[in-house]
């Protein structure tokens, strides 16, 4: 059953999450959840915000969820994309230590935690749903490992589809996301698109697609057995 959208009047954008003056949020929130209902968010719509009750668990279904935590002096650490058939809202305390946002449009479906009706979430086993993330946030701690290149190389690869034909990849986040995603300074992140560019791994990375021409060599460079420098 669909779930009624409960919107306040006033607007919120991602930008405002790492807004000092407003650094809660409280006065954000976009919508109302129900539980266990397909939900419908616009783009920059607020899923849940940092010190809400986690009571929900979300499966997204369509579009993507840009999750991160404000820092101090108005900085922010985006620590994951959410896209279709992946989950977000887990956590172990009682509630949230992070923001969900949505990119674009975007439908998901609440689970209650506590519910063992989520043991089974449309007939896929929801602890393979739990290690497929602890896996992923198992990739993302190297980051820090990794040179500017393959940090960028390993973000391009996870908005990828199996195989190896050439394809345009839709960016949902801007280029400064991207950054905070990466822990980069926006140069950087300009200067991996010109050195992939150059060495002929996309054809083109525009404001919001890029075209990857070469997806086995963005995935060599993704695990640090590329030739590209940083």
């Amino acid at each position: 059953m669909e779930a009624t959208i409960v919107e306040r009047s006033r607007e919120a954008s991602a930008e405002s999450v790492h807004d000092p003056a407003r650094p809660h949020l409280r006065d954000a929130r976009l919508i109302t959840l129900a539980t266990h209902g397909r939900q419908t968010l616009r783009s920059r719509n607020i899923l849940f915000s940092e010190g809400d009750p986690a009571i929900e668990i979300f499966e997204v279904v369509k579009g993507a969820v840009m999750v991160l935590r404000p820092l101090s002096g108005g900085r922010r650490q985006i620590l994951d994309v959410v896209g279709p058939g992946r989950m977000v809202g887990f956590t172990a305390r009682a509630a949230h230590d992070c923001t969900a946002i949505a990119l674009a449009a975007t439908q998901v479906i609440a689970f209650k935690r506590r519910d063992g009706l989520m043991r089974r979430k449309g007939g896929k086993d929801f602890d393979n749903a739990v290690l497929a993330e602890v896996d992923r946030l198992r990739r993302l701690a190297a980051l820090p490992r990794k040179t500017a290149i393959e940090r960028l190389a390993t973000f391009l690869v996870d908005l990828l589809d199996d195989g190896d034909e050439p394809q345009v990849v839709r960016l949902l986040l801007s280029r400064q996301e991207i950054a905070d995603h990466l822990g980069l300074v926006l140069e950087t992140v300009s200067r991996g698109f010109f050195a992939l560019k150059q060495r002929g791994v996309i054809a083109r990375a525009g404001r919001t697609t890029v075209k990857v021409i070469d997806c086995a060599a963005l995935r060599r460079i993704a695990t640090g057995d590329g030739e590209v420098a940083s």
